[in-house]
């Protein structure tokens, strides 16, 4: 099995690039990530909760 070093050039260069290319210059894309960012955030503080109220319960009868 040979790798394609020219595909994986490639590659590192569009990472390289970012997730907004010049390609995607659709009307609403700003607006798509701040709904993506919001979303994530969301996200995220409620793991953070739950993972808060994981480690602080000490039981069924917990008041946490």
């Amino acid at each position: 099995m040979k790798l394609d070093e020219k595909a994986l050039e490639a590659a590192r260069h569009s990472l390289d690039d970012g997730a907004v290319t010049p390609h995607s210059d659709g009307p609403w894309v700003q607006d798509v990530i701040e709904l993506l960012n919001g979303s994530l955030a969301t996200e995220l503080v409620c793991i953070l909760r739950y993972k808060r109220h994981y480690f602080t319960a000490r039981g069924r009868e917990s008041p946490a």
